[in-house]
């Protein structure tokens, strides 16, 4: 029931932009006035081949009710296509900004391609599709890693 209402409420969302994105939650609010929908429990993201799962999702709109930022947290974990290749991950938070196209992961950020075996690995990670950028931060007490396998001749 919930995938259909907020089916229904994002409708608006959907027609403006190029692809489609489905949310599907146990519970949903909204506050069309300051632009603010929260969804809470088993929240799943679909957008084209892009998936994400989290406990609570915030999804902010502008005055046209387009999204502009998602901001995923509780049991964060996704995958996405760059460049044909898949990438899964996971974060205490994960934020999209719509309008940059870009990905930041918060605490204990992890992002892997599984076709390869690469891995980051950091306090922050963030990834601009635009760009085709990726960048990782860290404490000084936990530094940044980078794992990946070497082919032997």
């Amino acid at each position: 029931m919930v995938r259909l209402i907020l089916l229904l409420f994002f409708a608006p969302l959907l027609l403006c932009g190029a692809s489609q994105v489905e949310i599907s939650a146990e519970h949903f609010f909204a506050n069309e006035k300051k632009g603010e929908n929260i969804l809470r429990g088993n929240v799943v993201v679909k957008r084209d081949k892009d998936l994400l799962h989290a406990s609570k999702l915030v999804v902010l709109t502008n005055k046209k009710r387009k999204a502009t930022r998602y901001t995923a947290s509780g049991n964060t974990r996704f995958e996405i296509m760059l460049k044909d290749k898949l990438y899964k991950g996971s974060g205490d938070e994960l934020i999209y900004d719509v309008a940059k196209d870009t990905y930041e992961i918060n605490g204990n950020a992890v992002v892997e391609e599984p076709a390869t075996n690469k891995k980051v690995s950091g306090d922050k990670i963030i990834i601009d599709r635009k760009q085709e950028v990726y960048s990782v931060f860290s404490d000084d007490e936990k530094p940044a890693k980078f794992v990946f396998e070497l082919d032997e001749k």
